[in-house]
């Protein structure tokens, strides 16, 4: 006769602690900072690389690491829940020349210069198999995924297609800016499969 009534203690304890959850990522507000949010993004919405179901998550800090045309390190403003401090990331839909490819030292220096200890906005879903959030980055009003690829410096490597970087890589393409201006450019993922391990 004991066990309805400790079933209802249960679920009353569960309730509460949703309900505790829920304020404290900001309740009806919507919540702010590194708090995650469960609403999925319609064209980028997926999984993550273990196969887990993607919740949207936006933060804000400062870059403290460029390591190269389209991977960075981000020192947050506030930890996220499992504390972590540090964000290492993959700008997405983008691939940057690998740094011993052609143009991967000025892609590095191009991205360096723009964001390196500034504080940007991160918007993320998955990871890769590195563990790195595959994310998109704001500085400001500025895309710098986009920014990227318009001024030559990256592919366009979404999926599906993200019209944007699309019609950026087309329209730098024509004006041969950055590794555009060269007769043969190679794509990065081309180019990791012909020089495996450098």
């Amino acid at each position: 006769m004991r066990r309805p009534a400790l079933r209802g203690s249960v679920a009353l304890l569960v309730g509460l602690i949703m309900l505790a959850l829920w304020l404290a990522d900001g309740g009806l507000t919507g919540g702010s900072g590194a708090r995650q949010e469960a609403r999925r993004e319609g064209s980028r919405g997926g999984t993550g690389y273990n196969g887990a179901a993607a919740v949207r998550t936006e933060v804000t800090g400062k870059v403290v690491i460029v390591h190269d045309g389209d991977t960075i390190t981000v020192e947050l403003d506030a930890p996220l829940a499992d504390g972590t401090r540090r964000l290492k990331l993959r700008l997405l839909g983008i691939d940057a020349p690998e740094m011993s490819q052609e143009y991967g030292e000025a892609a590095r220096t191009a991205l360096d210069q723009r964001i390196y200890r500034r504080t940007v906005r991160v918007v993320y879903d998955e990871t890769d198999r590195y563990g790195r959030a595959l994310a998109d980055v704001y500085e400001g009003a500025c895309w710098i995924n986009l920014e990227l690829v318009e001024t030559g410096l990256a592919w366009n490597y979404s999926s599906p297609a993200d019209a944007r970087l699309a019609a950026a890589q087309r329209a730098a393409a024509a004006a041969q800016r950055g590794l555009w201006a060269t007769p043969h450019p190679i794509p990065p993922r081309q180019w990791r499969q012909q020089h495996p391990r450098l």
